[in-house]
């Protein structure tokens, strides 16, 4: 059959379901053969601009489901808060693979419009790779902020495919997963070469993150769907994204000069203020100096925890801390106070002075506390912006501790 009688042959069965009632419409898809050479079919969607591509008759079947998928997906979000439906006419282009090529998402044209940015977009799937909704799930997500932000970083593109991946589904990936170690983090130890991150990857790093925001700053249902909706992407490099909404939104938030370094040091404390919290270093009150600190350093978003116990202190005495870390890193650290329960009873910030590679404290108010954790994150660097992760290497710190 030629294209002028293919194309005559889609147009007749495309009119036949045009006329059928709405109601009976949803989620009634177009078989249309395309060109020849390409020897492929494709199934699109008569509501949205989405197309799925099968190889053989074998895909089919998942090449229907996944189309039921994407298009109940698209239409989701409470009064269309969710960036799905600010994408304009550009359009998503499913290939379901047979196992020879590796889940992707990339854009293929990019479209000026208005001073802002977005593009058209292939999706790369292999249904027989286990868990079927839920990787698709994580894809589409992604592929709808690739959309509306073509320039946006790799770090944005997870933390916004992890969690409204989990919006569409209806499902809670693990808060926390085992042997997870904080001073790590995606934006420096991301998947292999090769290989694509999943879900439950980025989870460990991004959805605490999400829910400490939207249960402690935000106070909104659904903060993160505003936030990647503000950041669609009006230059080439994919600014703002929502690491730059953040920066701006909370500038100031802690007192004259404050910004993202404060904001993110609360989410660090906050963490390590949980039982489940885990602890690099455990050591007794130091009657004598004593310096603690890790080979492989602290990379970009990373934090980490160190305990002092306090039941061999003398009678009011404090402790002295002082902390060096590598210069042209912003970092920041405070404490949390823990009862004999492990509960936390209070945080404390120390003061840095910006741009500094150094701080000190005496701290004397321990109260109650049967244990002193001291809490560091590396927040940012003087010259490199948050979400230019490829530039980012881990920093190393030194804290030294004593009884004063």
């Amino acid at each position: 059959m030629g294209e002028r009688s293919m194309a005559r042959a889609g147009s007749r069965v495309k009119h036949r379901v045009g006329n059928v009632p709405s109601a009976l419409r949803i989620g009634v898809a177009l078989l249309v053969l395309v060109s020849s050479a390409s020897a492929k079919d494709e199934l699109c969607s008569l509501r949205r601009p989405v197309c799925v591509s099968v190889s053989s008759r074998g895909e089919q079947m998942a090449a229907r489901e996944s189309l039921r998928l994407l298009e109940n997906w698209w239409d989701y979000g409470p009064n269309g808060v969710l960036p799905m439906r600010a994408i304009g006419d550009r359009r998503l282009h499913v290939v379901l693979s047979d196992g020879t090529t590796r889940d992707e998402v990339r854009a293929t044209r990019v479209y000026d419009s208005g001073g802002y940015r977005s593009c058209d977009v292939e999706l790369t799937f292999d249904p027989s790779n286990g868990d079927f909704e839920g990787r698709l799930a994580a894809l589409f997500s992604e592929a709808m902020h690739r959309m509306r932000n073509p320039g946006a970083s790799d770090a944005s593109l997870r933390a916004a495919s992890v969690v409204l991946s989990e919006e569409l589904t209806v499902r809670r990936l693990p808060r926390e997963v085992a042997g997870h170690d904080p001073a790590r983090s995606p934006l420096v130890h991301g998947p292999a070469t090769g290989q694509r991150s999943v879900p439950h990857d980025d989870a460990k790093f991004y959805r605490p993150i999400w829910d400490w925001y939207r249960h402690e700053i935000a106070k909104h249902p659904m903060p993160l769907a505003a936030l990647f909706s503000m950041s669609g992407s009006t230059l080439p490099g994919g600014e703002p994204d929502v690491w730059d909404v953040l920066k701006a939104s909370h500038r100031g938030d802690y007192g004259q000069g404050s910004g993202w370094d404060e904001l993110y040091l609360r989410y660090a404390l906050a963490r390590a203020s949980e039982k489940s919290a885990p602890v690099r270093w455990s050591v007794e009150w130091p009657k004598n100096a004593r310096k603690l600190t890790t080979f492989e350093g602290l990379d970009p978003l990373g934090w980490v925890a160190i305990d002092v116990a306090t039941a061999q202190r003398k009678k009011d005495a404090g402790l002295r801390i002082e902390i060096d870390w590598e210069e042209s890193a912003n970092m920041r650290w405070g404490l949390v106070k823990l009862d004999g329960a492990g509960r936390s009873i209070g945080t404390n910030v120390m003061p840095v002075v910006p741009r500094s590679a150094q701080a000190a404290w005496s701290f004397a108010e321990l109260g109650d506390a049967a244990t002193l954790r001291i809490v560091g994150t590396f927040t940012s660097e003087w010259a490199v912006p948050i979400d230019e992760e490829e530039s980012w290497t881990p920093r190393g710190w030194v804290v030294s501790i004593v009884e004063e």
